[in-house]
């Protein structure tokens, strides 16, 4: 039952990935539609004999670049929105994670250090901690950045105050729907995969001293 799931979950995120990639190289094409770039596309079409297949042909390159950016950001959205998916429920993850804690090098705090020597390495032995947290907090600010574009799209409020649905759906399937596929795929494969559950302790390095 659970296979079964998590193949329609498969085919689900596909579906996800497909559409939600739209709305990004639209926005693209909203930012760059008055670029130079387009413009030579139009003056192409001027030319005798050859200028229509021209404006094709650039016609055809500038959709592919249109295709390629949305696609870039829309990449780089996901990537990050899943880091909170990622720190909490992917055992690959969290196991190098893990190793990448238990293996960095640590710096001894002594009591002749000054103030600012001990913050420093405070600092230095928490380095692992605080760059997940930071990346962490920058997955929250791509989700508001996230939701206010699907909200500018979609647009789930019209000039009167009303909801719409449809719209609303839109934006919350735009927003959070590959993540829940996700993590619907990751929580599965937890349960039936017990073999992806390993970890072997790594060992510790030495402490550092200077």
């Amino acid at each position: 039952m659970l296979k079964l799931l998590k193949f329609l979950l498969i085919i689900a995120g596909a579906f996800l990935v497909v559409s939600n990639i739209e709305p990004y190289i639209s926005v693209t094409q909203l930012i760059f539609s008055d670029t130079k770039g387009v413009d030579t596309c139009d003056v192409l079409g001027f030319m005798p004999f050859v200028g229509g297949i021209f404006q094709g042909v650039c016609g055809f390159f500038g959709a592919v670049i249109y295709s390629l950016a949305g696609f870039i950001v829309w990449a780089i959205f996901q990537i990050v929105e899943l880091l909170p998916i990622a720190n909490s429920f992917n055992i690959p993850f969290l196991s190098n994670l893990l190793s990448k804690m238990q293996t960095a090098p640590q710096v001894d705090e002594e009591e002749r250090d000054r103030a600012a020597v001990k913050r420093l390495k405070q600092k230095h032995n928490s380095i692992v901690e605080r760059s997940l947290g930071a990346l962490l907090a920058f997955s929250w600010v791509m989700y508001l950045l996230d939701l206010g574009l699907m909200s500018w799209l979609y647009s789930p409020l019209n000039e009167m105050g009303e909801l719409d649905i449809k719209a609303l759906m839109r934006v919350l399937l735009g927003v959070f729907g590959v993540e829940v596929v996700i993590l619907g795929l990751t929580l599965i494969s937890n349960i039936i995969d017990p073999q992806s559950i390993k970890y072997q302790k790594a060992e510790q390095k030495p402490v550092r001293e200077y």
